[in-house]
Order: C-alpha cells, then sequence, then structure tokens
C-alpha cells in the first residue's frame, strides 16, 4: 500500500490557500462594493496611540485623500466647533464604560469647505488583560442628505403652523362679523326666516369649532399621532351633537339613531367630533338622491365600543376601499381634498380603534368604527 506523496500534498495544501485566498478577495469586492453604495464605511483606532485605520471610502466621502490621515486628530480636527465636544464625549462615555457603545452624529468639513453630516457607531473590540480598553472599531455613515431632508420638512412645518395661525385667525375675525350681522337680522325676521338664522349661526359657532380643531391637528402633525393625549370622551353625547349639526346643515337628511347606552365613554380626544362628522358628512354629501336616510348604532363589547353608520348612498366601489383613507384619496364622483378621510383613519388610529368600510344592504355603505373603552367608565344604560 503506498500513501500519497509529499509533491501530492503540498499540491493539494496550495490549492486549498488559493481558493481561500480567491474567496477572501470576493468577500473584500462585495464588502467594498456594499460600503460604497451605502455611503458607509469602517474605520479602528488604536486607543493607546491614536493611530486610524480605516476604508478608503471614509475619507473619499469627503473627497480627500486617505494617506492625509493617520491619527484620530486628523478627522476630529475637522469636526464642526458647535458638535466637536458632544463627539468627544461620546467616545468618552463609552471608553469609560458609562455607554454600551459609541454613538454620535456631528458635521464635518469636506474638501470643498462645506459640512457634512456623519453618524458614527462604534464599541470596543479588544481590551488588555485587566480590562483597559486597547482598541475601538465602528463604521461612519454619511448621513447629509437625512439630514437635508429634515431641515426641509422643518421649514415646512413652521411654514405650516404659521399659515394655521393666520387663517385660523382670519376665519375666527370673519365668523365674529356674520355672527354680529345675523344678531342684527334675527331681530327683524320671524317663522321660517328664524329657523334659517338659527341654522347659519350653528352653521357659524361649527366653523368656530373647527378653527380649534385645525390647531389640534397641527399638534398631531407636528407631535406624531402617537404622542396624542387621552381622555375618556363621551361617544353617544359627540355623536348627537354632530348629528344635530348635519340635520341643520342639510335638507333632506333622515338620521336614525339606535343607542345600547345613553352614555359611552372611549378614550379620544375633543377631536372624535371631527371623525364622526366626516362620515356623517360624507354620507349626505355623496348620496344619489334629494332625501338621505342614515342609520347610527352604538354597542358595547367587553373590548370596544363599535359605532356604525350606514347609509343608503350609491355605495363605495370595492376597488377604491383600500385606499379610501389614504391622504389624497377621494371617491371618483368627489370634489374634495381627500383630506378629510385621512385624518379620520389618522385619528381613530392615534385612539388604537380601527374603521373599515363594507356595503349595506341593500345599497349604500357602512362605516364601522371601533373605538377603546375608556377605563373605569360607566356606562349609562339608554333610557
Amino acid at each position: 500500500m503506498t500513501g500519497a506523496s509529499p509533491d501530492s500534498e503540498e499540491t493539494t495544501t496550495v490549492e486549498v490557500e488559493e481558493a481561500y485566498l480567491e474567496e477572501l478577495e470576493r468577500f473584500r469586492r462585495r464588502l467594498d462594493g456594499a460600503m460604497l453604495a451605502g455611503d458607509v464605511a469602517w474605520w479602528e483606532m488604536d486607543v493607546e496611540t491614536g493611530a486610524v485605520e480605516f476604508h478608503d471610502n471614509k475619507v473619499e466621502m469627503l473627497g480627500l485623500s486617505p494617506a492625509d490621515f493617520a491619527h484620530y486628530e486628523d478627522f476630529t480636527e475637522r469636526v464642526h466647533p458647535d458638535d466637536y465636544e458632544t463627539a468627544m464625549e461620546a467616545m468618552r462615555a463609552h471608553l469609560e464604560g458609562r455607554t454600551e457603545r459609541y454613538d454620535t452624529e456631528y458635521r464635518i468639513r469636506a474638501a470643498d469647505g462645506e459640512y457634512e453630516w456623519f453618524h458614527d457607531v462604534g464599541g470596543i473590540t479588544r481590551r488588555a488583560a485587566d480590562g483597559t480598553p486597547l482598541e475601538v472599531t465602528g463604521i461612519v455613515i454619511d448621513i447629509s442628505r437625512r439630514k437635508e431632508a429634515e431641515e426641509r420638512l422643518r421649514r415646512t412645518n413652521e411654514q405650516l403652523a404659521l399659515l394655521n395661525t393666520v387663517v385660523r385667525h382670519d376665519i375666527r375675525n370673519d365668523m365674529t362679523v356674520a355672527s354680529g350681522w345675523l344678531d342684527i337680522l334675527d331681530e327683524s325676521v320671524s317663522g321660517e326666516e328664524q329657523d334659517a338664522v338659527r341654522r347659519a349661526r350653528r352653521a357659524i359657532e361649527h366653523t368656530a369649532r373647527l378653527t380649534e380643531t385645525v390647531r389640534d391637528l397641527m399638534t398631531v402633525i407636528e407631535d406624531g399621532a402617537a404622542d396624542v393625549t387621552l381622555e375618556p370622551v363621551d361617544a353617544v353625547a359627540t355623536l348627537d351633537r354632530e348629528i344635530d349639526r348635519v340635520r341643520d346643515t342639510f335638507d333632506g337628511v333622515d338620521i336614525h339613531q339606535e343607542y345600547e347606552a345613553a352614555s359611552v365613554s372611549v378614550e379620544a380626544n375633543a377631536m372624535l367630533s371631527t371623525v364622526f362628522g366626516n362620515i356623517l358628512t360624507n354620507a349626505v354629501q355623496h348620496s344619489d338622491g334629494e332625501d338621505v336616510r342614515i342609520d347610527v348604532t352604538v354597542t358595547t363589547h367587553d373590548d370596544r365600543v363599535r359605532v356604525r353608520i350606514a347609509d343608503d348612498g350609491p355605495g363605495i366601489p370595492e376597488s377604491i376601499r383600500e385606499t379610501l383613507f389614504e391622504q389624497g384619496a377621494s371617491g371618483p364622483e368627489s370634489m374634495g381634498s381627500g383630506v378629510g378621510l385621512y385624518l379620520v383613519k389618522t385619528l381613530v388610529d392615534s385612539y388604537g380603534g380601527t374603521i373599515r368600510v363594507t356595503d349595506a344592504d341593500p345599497t349604500g355603505a357602512v362605516v364601522t368604527i371601533d373605538l377603546v373603552p375608556a377605563e373605569s367608565a360607566e356606562t349609562e344604560p339608554a333610557r
């Protein structure tokens, strides 16, 4: 029996090594490609000497040459003065064990003199026998485009807030003037004319409330729906007010109410009226007849309060139901902006509830809103 020759064993070892090196080279190319595509680079710093090694993309993102950087101070001297101490403290905190990792954002001066935004994340990867940090490794990401987008959004929000203030101020002034003229008119009319004045006054009051609703909506947009402060709100009383408003605003509206309880508290806020008001108004405005029937029911369950608003109109095509509550969406015959239903969905989501649209029988649409019962709130039985 003869064994393998030394030459054969040596050849096999060389082939394995060559295959291993080839695989390493493929891995390096993939990593380089991913870093270049994602504006990312790795870096490593010797804690004792301050010497740094890094992927070339770290300085090339700034339009600089890797040959000009050998020490961490070559980088830190280019950090924006307003961000320098924050970045240094982030590294000190990690080296001293006060934070789990080094994580900071800062501006750094590029070759053209402009500042770019970088996000650095790293951690200790080698320690001495006594636990002293010896090496920190991490990645840096160019986040300049994200920061520019955030700044544009901030400016837009400021402009919207100013527009909101101006428009609300002007609308309230106009409503005050209109209300004054109605007071004068009310003294000289009677009968049906007085009823018309009463309806106009209710419309003015509703418009004034809407200006406050818009203010609250701006708060939702600026702070985020998740930060809405919830409180117990009587869903039945809120529905009744909105139903009265719709009856006063539109002729030929027949609204039937069936409540399981005379008072039902849910987790919401003052803008719950906007939710119900939009749904009721849409039911009337999208009706295809002179007379409109709307059935409103409220039922209570262990984990939800269900509000069901059904109309006898043409219904909502199934093809648009999935996008009905998206910003800018509206029905095929709608003249609206699509903001109302988007606002409804945003508010219901912020209340922890759900909303959906189904077909009514035999025609029409049913909007079902499930809301969260208010904790420790007592439900008053229907009379």
